[in-house]
């Protein structure tokens, strides 16, 4: 299995301004024991490695200097792929469409992760052989992919997904880390000037394919992109990691 992770954003609420993308804002991680603080893409890159992903591919801007330059200087057995055009998440997903050749592979969005250390083997990476959702619970579920699922024996099945919905579905919000088909950039429209993921995966739900969910606490995904957030979120994952 593969993986990939989507870092070509301009973080517009993240208050950096464009000096610094959000991806590479730091939270605290554990390397050989030791506590460190290592920008969220690299601590994405390091989980995907340890969990068994031997081909990362990073999405970035190709006016992004800082983050391309840090990504060859730390992360050099990942692929950089450019998203050159700025046509939402979905786009730069599907700037990917060449790099990815497994039949699945793992997306992770660059500023937010999982934090148990165990996450990705949750979500069924490296050995799963159906797509994934990661979901949890959440008080406003507009703000996000909507997700309803129903179960089946002792898994979750995905029935419907929206993206940011007037009227939600459910309580539960998507997490930006998933297990997808490669199938999935046939669903893309590249004329589109902002390609969505959320209705792509719900496509191919209705074209057939079993999507399963795996659910987390709300407490258990963190996201770097808002600024007044930001503190809550370091100690979050200095937390998180404190306990590991």
């Amino acid at each position: 299995m593969q993986g990939l992770i989507t870092a070509a954003g301009l973080g517009t609420r993240s208050g950096l301004n464009g000096r610094l993308r959000k991806e590479m804002l730091p939270v605290y991680s554990l390397e050989s024991g030791n506590l460190v603080l290592r920008p969220i893409i690299e601590t994405i890159y390091n989980r995907m490695r340890l969990s068994g992903i031997d081909s990362v591919g990073v999405v970035l801007d190709p006016d992004d200097s800082r983050t391309i330059e840090y990504v060859r200087s730390f992360m050099p057995d990942a692929e950089i792929i450019f998203q050159k055009s700025k046509n939402g998440y979905g786009g730069a997903v599907l700037s990917a469409v060449d790099f990815i050749s497994d039949d699945l592979f793992l997306l992770n969005a660059g500023d937010g992760m999982l934090l148990p250390p165990d996450s990705y083997a949750r979500l069924g990476v490296p050995s799963s052989r159906d797509p994934v959702i990661s979901v949890m619970k959440v008080d406003n579920p507009r703000r996000y992919g909507n997700a309803s699922f129903e179960p089946h024996g002792n898994e979750l099945v995905v029935t419907g997904l929206i993206e940011k919905p007037a009227i939600p579905i459910s309580n539960y919000g998507m997490c930006a880390a998933y297990i997808l088909p490669r199938s999935i950039f046939s669903h893309f429209d590249p004329k589109l000037e902002n390609i969505e993921l959320t209705p792509a995966i719900g496509r191919i739900i209705s074209g057939g394919t079993v999507v399963k969910a795996v659910e987390f606490s709300r407490n258990e995904w963190i996201s770097v992109g808002v600024a007044s957030e930001y503190v809550k979120i370091l100690q979050r994952s200095l937390d998180a990691t404190m306990n590991q």
